[in-house]
């Protein structure tokens, strides 16, 4: 038996006393949510890395605090402030003992384990903010409407929970070395409470007080009407946001009006607020003058929307922040906002047209003076601005109507069944010949047109387009995805005709032949071919024109 014991005693003097490890054999550390942290036989560098890796499990575990009045809070740990204090920790694994406990010790550890508690802190600043930012915090001072005026309000008092104690309730309910359990609930302790502070919430009341003394007028459009001092206090709340502490922060942050008060008022005064909007509309500018080519083709201009203002009427779903928000700026009287539905063809549907870029333009010559110039200058100004929408097609015809003095035309000039004749409206197939041209290399599709039936020098051979009412006509086709804007303009010896749009196809004249038609007729056929900018494929299409010599019929 002696034997045996001075063996046992030879091997601890060995293994514990000459090659010991820093942390004794069989040291085990243990704490709630934690596996056991194995630390036997460690040197001290590797057994704090060990516990590190534990550490952020320790901060991950959740807590329930459950508070006076019943609610819970969870969170994990770490959020509470909890730590484990790694160099703590290994201390007390290294820790052998004293003689003549410490061979025991040693040998226990051959056969079981020697468990070791971890060193759990808590950050008391940490843990105190997790319970403010939960609303543990003492109520703060508000106001109260009384007979008609505010007053300072205290709200009964909530004690202040006790952080120290929670702290030490935390770590004793943490360091039970319970592997896999869920994280603890605890009752959250609670001290006497703070005596509450109400001098903000008098200054506050007086602010409110003076803010309302009154009444506020309001204004709606052109309507205007007063709301008595009575009814816009009863309208004020707090914030729910925002909390009255230490005077930090004016009336117009900490409070707000009771939307539910309010918009019925607001309705009652202003229902009948009713401001229509209007039509969007289109307009060309030119930064710098349009530039003509030899070929009559135009480029140059920039488009804007005008208008298309939405309809408004009583009232936005923001009305009574904003009459909060200007009975604090002191307006007089206070604007509200009135809610806006967007026109049919307001600024929204003018922008999903793509009307952008010119696409097409021409120009054609005439002598000033001329009576067929005033018509030519009125069917621009009457079709200046139409758009084209998308499968629309335009008739001029049908926009205009049969030309008119009354409508502001005059006799001039016309040609009818190849005689020269004069006739109100004369000379606006030079309108329908210029738009002709811009829709032709603008790549869009022709409905009903003819040309004149006598060839006249100022107008491109075999492209152009004559205008009687109710025929012949001319009719834009636009198969574009996009609207089409129709932009005539006059200058002192020219008409301009430009077209915009988002550019879509490019065309140009590729061919142009003739024929005999009849005795005496020319059959002009002009070939265009469109070039597709999306895909880059190409087709041919051909317009035509049929000449005769004056009063010959064909």
């Amino acid at each position: 038996m002696a034997f045996v014991a001075a063996g046992a005693l030879a091997s601890w003097v060995v293994d514990d006393v000459v090659l010991a490890a820093d942390v004794p054999r069989g040291t085990v550390v243990g704490a709630v949510g934690l596996d056991p942290v194995r630390l036997g036989g460690l040197d001290e560098p590797d057994a704090g890395g060990r516990l590190a890796e534990a550490a952020s499990a320790l901060a991950d575990v959740p807590v329930t605090l459950e508070s006076a009045d019943g609610t819970t809070l969870t969170l994990p740990a770490g959020e509470l402030g909890v730590g484990l204090d790694v160099d703590a920790t290994v201390d007390a694994a290294r820790e052998r003992g004293s003689w003549p406990l410490r061979p025991l010790r040693w040998l226990t550890g051959l056969v079981g384990e020697h468990r070791v508690e971890a060193v759990i802190t808590v950050d008391r600043a940490r843990l105190a903010a997790a319970l403010e930012a939960a609303g543990e915090a003492p109520t703060a001072p508000l106001v109260e409407l009384v007979d008609g005026s505010f007053r300072a309000a205290t709200p009964d008092p909530r004690p202040r929970p006790d952080v120290d104690a929670l702290a030490d309730l935390l770590v004793a309910a943490l360091v039970e070395p319970v592997p896999g359990a869920a994280g603890p609930t605890l009752v959250v302790p609670y001290g006497e409470p703070e005596p509450v502070d109400v001098s903000a919430a008098e200054a506050f009341a007086a602010e409110l007080n003076e803010l309302t003394a009154g009444g506020v007028r309001l204004r709606a459009g052109d309507a205007v009407a007063t709301v008595d001092e009575g009814a816009l206090r009863s309208w004020i709340r707090p914030r729910a946001d925002a909390v009255p502490t230490g005077g930090a922060g004016g009336v117009g942050e900490l409070f707000t009006l009771d939307t539910a008060a309010v918009d019925p008022v607001l309705a009652d005064l202003f229902g009948d607020v009713a401001i229509p909007g209007d039509e969007a509309r289109f307009e060309v500018v030119d930064p710098e003058p349009p530039v003509t080519a030899e070929d009559g083709r135009v480029t140059g201009g920039e488009v804007r929307i005008v208008g298309g203002e939405p309809d408004r009427s009583c009232c936005a779903a923001d009305a009574a922040d904003a009459v909060w928000a200007g009975l604090v700026a002191g307006d007089d009287p206070v604007e509200v906002p009135l809610a806006e539905t967007p026109h049919p063809r307001g600024r929204e549907w003018a922008e999903s047209l793509g009307i952008r870029e010119l696409v097409g333009g021409f120009t054609t010559h005439f002598k000033p003076g001329q009576s067929r110039v005033k018509n030519i200058e009125r069917i621009s100004e009457l079709t200046r601005g139409v758009v084209i929408e998308p499968g629309e097609t335009f008739s001029v015809n049908e926009f205009v109507g049969r030309r008119t003095t009354a409508k502001g035309f005059v006799a001039a000039g016309v040609i009818y069944n190849g005689v020269f004749r004069s006739d109100v409206g004369g000379g606006i197939s030079q309108y329908a010949t210029t738009l002709f041209n811009a829709a032709f290399f603008a790549g869009l599709d022709f409905g009903e047109y003819q040309s004149h039936s006598i060839y006249i020098s100022r107008y491109p051979y075999g492209r152009e387009a004559t205008l009687s009412y109710p025929h012949p006509d001319l009719q834009i086709v636009n198969t574009t995805p996009y609207g089409v804007l129709v932009w005539p303009t006059t200058s002192e010896d020219s008409i301009t005709v430009r077209l915009f749009s988002t550019p879509w196809v490019v065309a140009e004249q590729t061919d142009q032949t003739e024929s005999r038609q009849g005795a005496a007729c020319t059959r002009v056929t002009t070939e265009r071919t469109r070039t597709w900018l999306a895909d880059g494929h190409s087709e041919v299409d051909t317009v035509f024109a049929v000449y005769r010599p004056e009063g010959v019929a064909c």
